[in-house]
């Protein structure tokens, strides 16, 4: 085991050491820290030094400061304020987990057709011109506006999938116009 390293007043990322706490299971010097949010936790030394811990990792204080010590640059920063943000250039996936972020699990939610419990998002009436997104080798009609979604239960949101598409069908063979 080498040489122990005073740690106690050093600075890493949110932590301030404070004093040494003991040893942890495997022998390693642990050190009491004191959060720049105001909680206390105890950490070995060499996760400091090494920088995998720079905050208590609690809550908000993890999400926000994570690794770097530092809060994110995107933090807060929702819709096109966002860096990431794709608008309407997003895929299939991308446009699924928008639903759920704005409307949470479509379990939470009653099928609109027939009242039992939900099971998926199901696009509500797609439109020709909608984008295509490939799923297990079908290509699926998608929106990128969450509000064009409803709560289907399995067995109405393949019948109605069935129905959509032999309706595309036959808009696509012209006998039938919308």
């Amino acid at each position: 085991m080498g040489k122990k390293i005073d740690l106690t007043g050093n600075r890493y990322g949110r932590l301030l050491v404070v004093e040494e706490a003991g040893r942890a299971k495997d022998g390693k010097v642990t050190w009491r820290c004191e959060c720049q949010c105001g909680r206390e936790t105890v950490v070995r030394g060499d996760k400091l030094r090494n920088g995998s811990v720079r905050s208590c990792g609690k809550g908000e204080c993890h999400y926000l400061y994570g690794v770097t010590g530092e809060a994110h640059p995107t933090y807060g920063r929702k819709g096109d304020a966002h860096p990431t943000w794709k608008g309407d250039a997003i895929t299939y996936q991308g446009a699924h987990e928008r639903v759920r972020r704005l409307h949470g699990s479509a379990s939470r939610h009653r099928c609109v057709d027939c009242g039992e419990p939900a099971r998926d998002w199901s696009l509500d009436c797609a439109y020709v011109d909608d984008p295509r997104g490939e799923v297990n080798g079908y290509l699926l009609a998608y929106s990128p506006d969450p509000e064009r979604y409803v709560a289907r239960c399995a067995l109405c949101h393949r019948s109605y999938d069935v129905a959509l598409a032999g309706s595309r069908r036959a808009v696509e063979s012209g006998r039938l116009a919308l």
